[in-house]
């Protein structure tokens, strides 16, 4: 029998970074991808880098005058993954966990025009401040559906035929592109306000119901990487990881990182497998978060002391002490009353 007076799981996470002198070749790490491979590639003002997890090797042996690259785009999981360099004279393909210049003639647009009105296809929502200054039209692009996004309509596009949406009254700015993320073909609209999320998909509108709540929280920062296949909710330095099953978004808390807002973080990875974050910022370099798989689990009630002499595994991802409390991640998700059985010696 073991006595604790401590609450029944608990959580660790070790913190690295990783600047100039740990041979990157620029401090500010703009985006990031996990390749088919589990190699990690970063976006730097200097080059492109590729991390194995214990050494950087950085392509900037490239035909252009600067090395200024912008942000990742394709699909990682059929190994074709795109960036453009800043001038969009020179495209790099990385494919077979190498970066090599590709042909023009397969260039992956990056601005498109539609109705003679000029649009930026977005790869990411830029949740640290807004709208950059230089958007002005902006178009999200899936397999089966796109949308084209000025400051006085939206048209969604199905192959040969257009229509113009009457988007929800939270939409109403180019500045509220901090409140739309996707899955797959699906797109989440957050209104924060009237605490609700209207989906869009095939250019038709529904209501979200049953989603986490933290979504909805006024400091609450949503940061969606399309190419990653990621979004991540950040709220009060933790990160949680956003997910969509079962026709409801949820969020999962990873880590804590105290300084998130103040460090300019622009880009995060999460690598599952291993178990680590990669936050990158415009300023501040790399970071890399390891993370394990215990969490902390408190009673909250009054006069409770969170002292626990015997727990059980219960169900798949919660335990239940001598009490009947039934704990997950999160805290305690249920109460039981277990029947009391007379001892052997009494």
């Amino acid at each position: 029998m073991h006595v604790t007076n401590t609450p029944l799981f608990s959580q660790s996470a070790s913190l690295r970074w990783y600047d100039m002198d740990s041979r990157l070749p620029q401090n500010s790490v703009k985006d990031m991808i996990k390749d088919k491979y589990s190699f990690i590639w970063l976006s730097t003002e200097n080059g492109i880098v590729k991390y194995d997890g214990k050494k950087f090797e950085t392509y900037n042996n490239f035909p252009t005058k600067t090395l200024n690259f912008e942000y990742f785009r394709g699909n990682f999981q059929q190994d074709s993954i795109i960036i453009s360099c800043g001038n969009e004279n020179l495209q790099v393909t990385i494919q077979a966990r190498k970066a090599e210049v590709l042909s023009k003639k397969k260039f992956l647009p990056s601005v498109v025009y539609f109705q003679n009105i000029k649009y930026a296809i977005l790869n990411k929502n830029i949740f640290f401040n807004g709208t950059p200054h230089y958007f002005k039209q902006y178009a999200f692009y899936f397999k089966n559906s796109k949308y084209h996004i000025n400051s006085q309509k939206t048209i969604s596009i199905r192959g040969r035929k257009y229509t113009e949406l009457n988007m929800p009254e939270v939409f109403n700015s180019l500045n509220d592109l901090s409140n739309i993320f996707a899955f797959d073909e699906k797109n989440f609209i957050v209104d924060k306000k009237i605490k609700s999320i209207t989906t869009l998909l095939n250019g038709k509108f529904f209501l979200s119901e049953n989603n986490s709540s933290l979504i909805y929280h006024k400091v609450a920062k949503i940061y969606w990487q399309p190419s990653a296949n990621q979004t991540f909710l950040i709220l009060n330095n933790k990160i949680y990881q956003v997910s969509y099953k079962n026709n409801t978004l949820d969020t999962q808390f990873i880590t804590q990182y105290e300084n998130f807002d103040t460090d300019q973080i622009v880009s995060i990875i999460y690598d599952k497998q291993y178990k680590k974050v990669y936050p990158g910022s415009t300023t501040k370099d790399l970071k890399t978060i390891s993370t394990n798989s215990f969490y902390t689990s408190q009673d909250h009630s009054k006069f409770t002391d969170n002292v626990y002499y015997s727990t059980l595994p219960y169900r798949k991802n919660s335990v239940i002490t001598e009490s009947g409390k039934v704990d997950d991640r999160y805290g305690i998700i249920e109460q039981k009353n277990l029947k009391r059985y007379p001892s052997i010696n009494s």
